[in-house]
Parts: structure tokens; C-alpha cells; sequence
């Protein structure tokens, strides 16, 4: 997207097959109305770590960018905690304290804080809040969210003792 020093909307999609054969499913971000021109989905997934997303995305504003399929996915070691996304990237880019983010939302400013804070999970309703909000995919904040979870326990992998099933032969 072209830095024009106007603001307005332009869209991306990013193909988040997650490495399955066949098209995937398609992760919608747009630039948000009153928010910096400069804003690039592309370095806002590499600064959280999802470079992996980040060359997938194909802008409408840039019609020369195609999409890259030939990289498979790999899991993500370390993903963002998707409160720490939504702080940088909806809250400090409207320039909006917690008090009147919660107050856009609807929610206690307490429960924002928490999960922009990393102190909480990433509801299923508040991330519908924050797409009927700043326009931004519930789908894919909730990803992100599943993605952060999974490697968490995934660190912690080995304090699990389970041992594996093994169905018995029959009598």
C-alpha cells in the first residue's frame, strides 16, 4: 500500500492455509479509517512474529504482489499474545487510551486492560467487538489466539506425562 498521506481504506488478504493443500482460508485486514497510511500488514505480522503470514499478503493497493504458495507453513515457536497486536496496532494507532477503547467496545476498562496487558485470553465476544469496531477479522484474532495458546502448552510439553494408547489385541 503506497503511502499517499491520505487516509482511508484499503484491503489485504492473507492466505492462512496453514500448509494444506487447496485454498485456504483467507484472513481479511484493512487499513482503518483515520489510521496512518503507513500502516502495512505485512511488517505489523513480521514485528509479531508471523513472517511466515507476512509474505502471503496480497494488497488491492499494490496489485503487483502475488501470493506466495510454494512456502509450506511451519508452526510458530513463539507466537504474539493477540492483546499485545490489538494494543499496538488498533489502540496506540487510533492513539485511544484504555478508558475510551473500553468505552468504543463497551466492555470495563479493567477487562480491556487485562487482555492488552497479556493477562488474559482473547474471548470469542471480544473479538467480535473489535471487528465490529476497527474492522479487523474476528477469524484471525482468534487464530492468533489459538496459536499463542498452542505453543504455550506446547513449552511445556514435557511436564505432561501421558503415555500413548495402545488399544488391546482382541481375545
Amino acid at each position: 500500500m503506497a503511502a499517499s498521506g491520505r487516509r482511508g481504506q484499503a484491503s489485504c488478504d492473507v492466505d492462512i492455509s496453514a500448509g494444506h493443500e487447496g485454498p485456504g482460508d483467507v484472513a481479511r485486514f484493512s487499513t482503518l479509517e483515520g489510521a496512518s497510511t503507513e500502516w502495512r500488514p505485512q511488517r505489523c505480522l513480521e514485528s509479531f512474529g508471523y513472517a511466515q503470514l507476512a509474505g502471503d499478503i496480497r494488497c488491492q493497493a499494490e496489485p503487483d504482489m502475488r501470493t506466495i504458495t510454494e512456502n509450506k507453513f511451519m508452526r510458530m515457536l513463539n507466537p504474539v499474545h493477540p492483546g499485545r497486536f490489538l494494543r499496538t496496532e488498533i489502540i496506540d494507532a487510533y492513539n485511544l487510551s484504555v478508558t475510551e477503547a473500553a468505552g468504543i467496545l463497551h466492555v470495563s476498562r479493567p477487562t480491556l486492560s487485562s487482555l492488552l496487558n497479556e493477562k488474559s485470553d482473547l474471548s470469542g465476544e471480544m473479538a467480535l467487538r473489535f471487528e465490529k469496531a476497527f474492522g479487523i477479522d474476528m477469524d484471525t484474532l482468534m487464530r492468533m489466539q489459538s496459536s499463542y495458546d498452542i505453543a504455550r502448552v506446547r513449552s511445556r510439553g514435557n511436564e505432561i506425562r501421558v503415555e500413548r494408547y495402545r488399544p488391546r489385541p482382541a481375545a
